[in-house]
Formats: structure tokens, C-alpha cells, sequence
């Protein structure tokens, strides 16, 4: 019975799987993913189709939190915990990741908040948010925040990049985590260039979830 194999990850399991049974059509979140499934045995279709983006509210007015979502070390809340303590002025604001171990001590200028299924508050109380993630397979928050307005500090991985392209601020080491950070919080030509550059961004990204949607839906009515 042939099948349709929608891949949001690349985790062994995902692989494994994949390679057991490949699917009659496979559907990725991302170029990147695209590139880690098992090479085909036979000629079958894959398409990329990015997540759609829906119901995410501009930020009028940038809060006033940097913010991290998901505190576990794979996320790379590692880095969120230093840059806290180099910049103890700043007001941090970290979500509980709904996988993971999420980390259980942190900086006293952290706010830690339970898991939402709705970004838009957190978006609306963030200034900058912060991403250091080791692993992604497209970075759904990132897209989000973005959509909003909000400029991001990000790690340079290939789907991050995919998603952010130029617009991303990447740093390249532990300094320039900290003095990225501080001069977005500091220098407001900074950050009005780099919330700027994000919200142009957040329009391509809308277009482009947009056009994949409707990709999908042809898809699936052509099958």
C-alpha cells in the first residue's frame, strides 16, 4: 500500500524507519531535512513543504525579556545561562520546552514559564530572542518570533540559516553571544535595523509557508 512519509526530524529513529519502509512519496519541513533522508532505492517523488505559519500577531511595542524557548541542552540553554550572567541587568525569559531535560537551576535574572500552546504572549513580552539551538529540523519558533518582528540571535546550522538567511544575527563565539545580546539591548539603531530586517523577513516567510500550503493541498488532491 503505498504511503505518504511526512518527516519533521532527522533523529535515528526517523532514519530507521524511513529506511525500512520507504515511502511511495516523502515530505520534508526543509531542504536541510530533505538532505539527511536515507538515499532512495528507487525513483519515488519527495517535496519540501514548509510548516505554515498562522494566527502569529505583530509586535507593536518589543517587551522587554530576552527570550529562550525550551531549556534543554540540545536547545543549547547552555549559552542562554551564560549570556545571563555576563549581562545580569538584562531581564531573561525562558519557556519550558515541551521535550527534553529541561534545566532546573538558573541565573537570577531568569524567568522561567510552563510550556504554551500559544506563542503570541511571549512574543508580545520579548525584545530579542535568543536561539542557540545544536539541533533543528526547521526551527518553528524562530519562524514565529520572526513572523512577529522580534530580531533573533541565532547558532548558524544549515536550517537555521535556511530560515533566516541574512537576516539572522550569528555569533561565533561565547563573546559575541554576550556583546551581540547586549548591543541589541543597548543601541537602539541596532535594533530597530535588526527588528527591521526581521519583520521583511517575516513577510517572505508568511509568503513562503503560504505557497508550500497550497502545494501540499494540490498534492494531496493529485494523489
Amino acid at each position: 500500500i503505498p504511503y505518504i512519509g511526512i518527516v519533521h526530524n532527522t533523529t535515528s529513529n526517523t532514519m530507521r524507519g524511513l529506511s525500512r519502509l520507504e515511502p511511495h512519496i516523502t515530505v520534508a519541513n526543509s531542504y536541510d531535512t530533505l538532505t539527511h533522508l536515507p538515499r532512495p532505492t528507487i525513483r519515488k517523488r519527495r517535496e519540501i513543504v514548509y510548516p505554515p505559519i498562522a494566527g502569529i500577531k505583530p509586535v507593536t511595542d518589543p517587551g522587554a525579556y530576552v527570550t529562550a524557548v525550551n531549556m534543554s541542552s540540545a536547545k543549547g540553554f547552555s549559552a542562554v545561562d551564560y549570556v545571563a550572567k555576563k549581562l545580569p541587568d538584562v531581564e531573561f525569559l525562558a519557556v519550558h520546552g515541551g521535550h527534553g531535560l529541561q534545566a532546573t537551576s538558573v541565573p537570577d535574572n531568569v524567568t522561567v514559564i510552563k510550556p504554551t500552546p500559544d506563542i503570541n504572549p511571549v512574543c508580545q513580552d520579548t525584545s530579542v530572542f535568543l536561539h542557540p539551538s545544536l539541533m533543528e529540523s526547521y526551527g518553528m519558533t524562530l519562524a514565529e518570533m520572526t513572523v512577529a518582528g522580534i530580531p533573533s540571535v541565532i547558532r548558524r546550522l544549515p536550517v537555521t540559516h535556511e530560515v533566516m538567511g541574512t537576516t539572522g544575527l550569528y555569533p561565533q563565539n561565547k563573546a559575541e553571544w554576550v556583546s551581540t545580546v547586549r548591543a541589541l539591548m543597548t543601541d537602539q539603531s541596532f535594533y530597530d535595523d535588526a527588528r527591521h530586517a526581521a519583520q521583511e523577513r517575516g513577510k517572505y516567510l508568511v509568503e513562503q509557508t503560504q505557497v508550500s500550503f497550497d502545494q501540499w493541498v494540490r498534492l494531496v488532491e493529485t494523489i
